[in-house]
């Protein structure tokens, strides 16, 4: 990606520091975003796999997080992605005490 791109999927650093222990209690993760109103309109995170994609979802960006051996799959419906062409992503998480 150029500089001048757009990036549409970035991680705060408190989404990567909970994907890195996600990813240890659960193994390789993945994200899906659907279109809609209602669950699903906000990324979601899986196990990787568990999530079935199809011909109605894109693979908007791999995700590196510094300490996990690959990349996380960001996912999104297809319509979806086309309505929002130059929004970026940002997933986070709260703060918990027990991270």
């Amino acid at each position: 990606m150029t500089t001048a791109e757009l990036r549409r999927v970035d991680l705060t650093a408190v989404a990567a520091d909970l994907l890195r222990k996600l990813t240890g209690q659960y193994g390789p993760l993945m994200f899906h975003q659907s279109g809609g109103c209602c669950d699903g309109s906000s990324p979601m995170c899986y196990p990787d796999g568990e999530f079935q994609t199809g011909d109605a979802d894109v693979l908007l960006a791999e995700l590196p997080v510094p300490g996990l051996d690959r990349p996380v799959p960001f996912w999104m419906s297809a319509c979806d992605s086309q309505v929002t062409p130059r929004r970026t992503i940002a997933p986070t998480a709260p703060r918990h005490p027990r991270w």
